[in-house]
């Protein structure tokens, strides 16, 4: 029997063999926890803005109360209740003027309105402008809105459980039950398939073309955009230079970035760049402004004062009534066209 000792192996077979048992520190631990609560803090966050229109484009939810039966007098002088509307599929949307989000959708909603209108389809717009009857009537006649609207006050957005967010859209069946509520920005392709849908009493077809018709159907990198006005120019000679203005609103999921602007028509001979407004002590000073992101369901509203376009060209191209079409250029989302009219919005 031997009393040699077992052989034994060299270190750095040894370090090759045995397992780093060294637990996490703190800081790692608290850093993956931290990330684990951004990535619940953002898939949350992309339910509560996307599910409702999901909801309203696939049907999901059961139908629910019967929706209260408001009264109010449109800008035409004519007293309705909301039950005059019963046997049709009726949108009640809360709006007012001052609300970027509220002027992005309402083309899409007065394409919905003519389209969809004489199959039984009303889209009502009711205004919580406080400012009088007669801002709201121009409002509207600058952006041919023809569809119902009137002007209401805190009975009739408390019927409905308040509007703690502008816009807010709330979608009736024929038989007058509420079937969906969207706070916020309502995409008019899920529009017009939730009440194409609607209109066919449960299970109807829906029209593949409503789904990809328009570019903010993919809502992973939309931008939707208003038409927006310039300023006429004053008559300073051969060529002139003044402001443009419009409001962009990003319905997809992730930041985009505007990272350029240009005329759509270079014969116009225009020059087109993105400025801002900067304070320099007291004195307000415009600069030529660099990328600008823009957060998923956020506004970038171009205005006087702020982010604004700078455009010059010749006075011919840029008297009232005229409209130029711009490329805002995002790095998602590629190439945006806005048309913009020359003149005062009033």
């Amino acid at each position: 029997m031997s009393n040699q000792e077992p052989p034994t192996l060299p270190r750095d077979a040894e370090s090759k063999g045995t397992p780093d048992a060294t637990p996490p520190s703190p800081l790692r631990r608290a850093l993956r926890v931290a990330e684990t609560l951004v990535w619940i803090g953002l898939l949350a966050f992309v339910v509560h803005r996307f599910w409702p229109q999901l909801a309203a484009v696939v049907g999901a939810g059961q139908p629910g109360e019967v929706a209260p039966d408001i009264r109010f007098t449109t800008l035409d002088g004519e007293s309705r209740q909301l039950s005059d509307y019963r046997g049709q599929v009726v949108l009640v949307n809360f709006w007012a003027t001052w609300c970027p989000p509220c002027r992005v959708e309402m083309p899409g909603f007065q394409k919905a309105h003519e389209e969809l209108g004489p199959e039984g389809f009303t889209l009502l717009g009711l205004s919580v402008d406080v400012g009088g009857h007669d801002g709201v009537r121009q409002f509207l006649a600058e952006r041919g809105i023809t569809y119902p609207v009137a002007v209401v006050g805190e009975a009739q957005k408390q019927a409905f459980g308040g509007t703690p967010l502008l816009p807010t859209s709330i979608l009736i069946d024929r038989e007058g039950r509420i079937r969906h509520r969207v706070e916020g920005f309502f995409a008019p392709p899920a529009l017009r398939v939730a009440v194409r849908r609607l209109l066919a009493d449960e299970g109807g077809q829906v029209v593949a073309e409503d789904l990809v018709a328009d570019p903010e159907a993919d809502p992973s990198s939309a931008i939707q955009a208003t038409e927006g006005w310039i300023r006429p120019p004053a008559p300073t000679g051969d060529r002139v230079m003044t402001g443009g203005f419009a409001t962009l609103l990003n319905l997809g999921a992730e930041t985009d970035t505007l990272v350029g602007v240009q005329a759509r028509n270079s014969d116009l001979d225009l020059s087109i760049e993105l400025h801002e407004t900067v304070l320099d002590g007291d004195v307000a000073r415009m600069r030529r402004a660099g990328p600008v992101p823009l957060p998923a369901g956020e506004v970038l509203e171009l205005r006087p004062g702020g982010h604004h376009l700078m455009i010059g060209g010749p006075a011919e191209a840029l008297v009232a009534g005229t409209r130029v079409e711009v490329v805002f250029r995002f790095a998602r989302a590629g190439d945006v066209v806005v048309a913009l009219a020359v003149g005062d919005p009033g």
